[in-house]
């Protein structure tokens, strides 16, 4: 009979080589000895680039500000339709945003969806017009030229019979 025994991993146990966390070896101070205030974080969001998730950190100053102090640049003949739209991405709430975007989106979808079927629709009305109605249209017309020279052939004996029975009728009032 063999018995299973659990047994700790010492390489797990052991303390892993780094930096000492010392509160004291932090340097806040600049150059000339005055203190250096930390930024305090006010929001972190994930944000998505190359299709890996990294975190970005938002932090605000709190000796400055995020608004610049030379102000007499701004022109709003500069700004375009697309900035004003961007910045009034803040103002409309994200479920409002997520509402509009995924009716948006639905919508192009549907309508994408449309037009691929739409345009399947007409290649195959389009050649099956091309295959069978040509064909088709030409036979018609072949059997209505057909049909206008029977009557035509159907009136020339008709004129010929009526001028034949004409002339035996002079004939006969003749004698």
């Amino acid at each position: 009979m063999v018995k299973l025994e659990e047994v700790t991993d010492e390489d797990l146990t052991k303390p892993q080589p780094g930096p000492v966390d010392n509160e004291n070896d932090w340097d806040d101070t600049d150059d000339d000895g005055t203190n250096i205030p930390f930024p305090k974080l006010s929001s972190m969001k994930l944000s998505r680039p190359c299709g890996k998730f990294a975190l970005s950190i938002v932090a605000h100053d709190t000796v400055g500000s995020d608004i610049s102090e030379d102000d007499s640049t701004y022109s709003p003949e500069d700004e375009t339709l697309l900035d004003r739209l961007i910045a009034l991405r803040d103002i409309i709430p994200p479920s409002t945003r997520k509402g509009v975007s995924h009716f948006f989106r639905t919508t192009y979808a549907y309508f994408g969806t449309g037009l691929l079927w739409g345009g399947k629709a007409l290649w195959v009305v389009g050649s099956s017009a091309l295959l069978l109605g040509v064909p088709w249209a030409l036979a018609y017309a072949e059997e209505q030229q057909l049909i206008e020279m029977e009557r035509d052939v159907k009136m020339q004996q008709t004129t010929s019979e009526v001028s034949h029975a004409n002339t035996i009728g002079l004939r006969i009032s003749n004698n």
